[in-house]
């Protein structure tokens, strides 16, 4: 673990600050990244190093050296680059990432279960009807388009009522019509959102 000295660069209390001592790949990535954004375009960074307590002459000097030799100062045995983790923002780009992953894997689910695009529309308001054709193709579901054919009137009925009964009990229209298929499976989502509409 390594701890920096200057105030400008002391970690915060949810961040951890790991020594690159020795680790030659990420060393160079490193000093790649300080001559393409700091040494060579100091005016184009939002944070310059001056900023940051450097000389003037220290910059000027490190920036004349080759890349190879930026990279075995930073991972000597007196390592001056740590990794900055930040937990808070790891968690929220987690966080984020499996509600990504969650609306794939339920937009699959919809689009797999014949949901029609009116439908994908109006669950994943956010998801482009690019996305949603890829999909399509990707998992070999080709809307048909066009008004699908009723059950026989007493099943109509009877999906009519039990939508009524799930929309009592559940707030996430997505669990509701996921809740309707597990009640008539043989159906597919485009045929129940007719069966919903009839009534």
């Amino acid at each position: 673990m390594y701890e920096s000295t200057n105030p400008a660069v002391k970690p915060q209390s949810d961040q951890a600050v790991y020594s690159i001592e020795n680790d030659d790949t990420l060393s160079r990535l490193i000093a790649l990244f300080l001559h393409n954004r700091l040494f060579g375009n100091a005016s184009k960074s939002s944070t310059s190093l001056q900023q940051l307590g450097w000389q003037d002459s220290l910059v000027t000097e490190m920036s004349a050296m080759p890349i190879d030799d930026v990279a075995k100062i930073l991972s000597g045995s007196s390592a001056c680059v740590g990794v900055v983790f930040d937990h808070r923002k790891a968690a929220a780009v987690v966080h984020s990432y499996r509600a990504l992953k969650r609306d794939e894997s339920e937009l699959d689910y919809f689009i797999l279960n014949g949901a029609t695009p009116a439908l994908i529309r109006t669950l994943f308001p956010k998801v482009s009807a690019r996305v949603v054709t890829e999909h399509r193709k990707q998992m070999g579901c080709e809307s048909r388009g066009g008004r699908p054919p009723l059950p026989d009137a007493e099943t109509t009925y009877a999906i009519y009522r039990c939508w009524q009964a799930l929309t009592a009990q559940e707030s996430s229209l997505r669990a509701r019509y996921r809740r309707l298929k597990e009640h008539f499976p043989v159906h597919s989502l485009a045929t129940l959102c007719a069966a919903i509409e009839s009534n």
